[in-house]
Order: C-alpha cells, then sequence, then structure tokens
C-alpha cells in the first residue's frame, strides 16, 4: 500500500524509526526517533491514536520519542521555519517540546484552543512526545512506499501534491491501520 494513499473514513497511524531529511545545503541527515502522522484527523481520534502509540512504543522502548504532525497547523507554517525544524527533529533538543508552542502562538499558527490541546498532550504524554511542524511541502523531505516491510525510497519532488508521508530503511519500518470503527473500544476507555 502507499503511503501517500488516503482512505475515506480511515485513521492511518505510523511508526518510523529512522527519518532521512534533506538539509537546506543538499546534505542528508538521519534522525532516529518514531514518527506519527494521522490522515484525515479530528481531536478525538488524535488523543486515541496517541494513547494507543505511546502504550504500544513503551513496551519496545522505554525511551522512545514520538514525532506527532498536525497537517492543518503545518499548512499555516511561514516559508522558512528552519528554527522550529531544528528544535522539532531532534529529540535530543527537549525544549523542542516547548519552544514549537512558542514559536505557533508568535506566528498565529493554529488557535489558542489548538495550541493548548498540543501543549496538553505534550505535558500528559512527557517525555515521549515531540510536536513536529516540520513534514511540510516547503521543505525537500525523502518519502517512500512500504512495500511488504521495506521502503523504496523516492525523491520527494516525485510525490509532491500528495499525502505525505515520512518513510524508514533497512526494513525496519511499519505501519499499523486502524478503521474508525476499531478504535472505538479505546475511545470508550481513553480519559
Amino acid at each position: 500500500m502507499a503511503l501517500t494513499e488516503r482512505r475515506a473514513g480511515t485513521r492511518l497511524l505510523y511508526y518510523i524509526d529512522r527519518v532521512f531529511r534533506l538539509r537546506p545545503g543538499g546534505a542528508i541527515a538521519e534522525f532516529l526517533q518514531v514518527g506519527l502522522e494521522i490522515l484525515e484527523p479530528d481531536d478525538r481520534a488524535w488523543e486515541t491514536l496517541l494513547e494507543v502509540a505511546v502504550q504500544s512504543l513503551r513496551v519496545l522502548s522505554p525511551t522512545f520519542t514520538l514525532d506527532i504532525a498536525h497537517r492543518a497547523l503545518q499548512d499555516q507554517l511561514p516559508s522558512e521555519p528552519w528554527n522550529v525544524a531544528e528544535m522539532a527533529v531532534d529529540p535530543t533538543i527537549v525544549r523542542g517540546r516547548a519552544e514549537t508552542l512558542r514559536w505557533m502562538e508568535q506566528w498565529g499558527i493554529g488557535t489558542s484552543e489548538q495550541r493548548a490541546r498540543l501543549a496538553a498532550w505534550v505535558e500528559r504524554f512527557a517525555p515521549h512526545v515531540v510536536i513536529d511542524l516540520t513534514m511540510s511541502p516547503l521543505f525537500p523531505y525523502y518519502t517512500g512506499w512500504l512495500v511488504e516491510g521495506f521502503v523504496d525510497f523516492l525523491p520527494h519532488e516525485v510525490l509532491r501534491g500528495g499525502e505525505y508521508v515520512i518513510g524508514s530503511t533497512y526494513g525496519m519500518g511499519f505501519a499499523m491501520e486502524f478503521p474508525y470503527d476499531a478504535l472505538s473500544p479505546f475511545e470508550r476507555s481513553a480519559p
């Protein structure tokens, strides 16, 4: 299944352990992290999937970082927010959790309610959650398709205009798809 495919009525959850990004100078940088991308999100699905992801990943590693992205807010980014990108993509930079929210407020990204909700999620799931607003068409990323356990990387330009999802490598990444109806038990148990 192409990771760029949109499916109506579903929420998609992606775990990624290696992410390749192109720096402005053209150098490829690798970040060891986990990424979460939810297509067609609503707030209830967001919080439910965050809960599922955090609980699942704690089993794999007590020191993981979950890198979350909010597509609707990404679309409001200014043209060159590399200072936010530097803070948000590196899970070793703890200030990325708070600084990203401050930049969002300064740039007028999202409503005060949206920013407050993100801040609450970061606090609730600390230290495992980082807000990443860098997954935007403004940046030259590499992305890929997950095919039978491995990712075939393609330049960002190839998939321009499609649903954007970062990829993994060496067969280490995997994706989980949750039909909306299947989430109801988690939703009922979520605080």
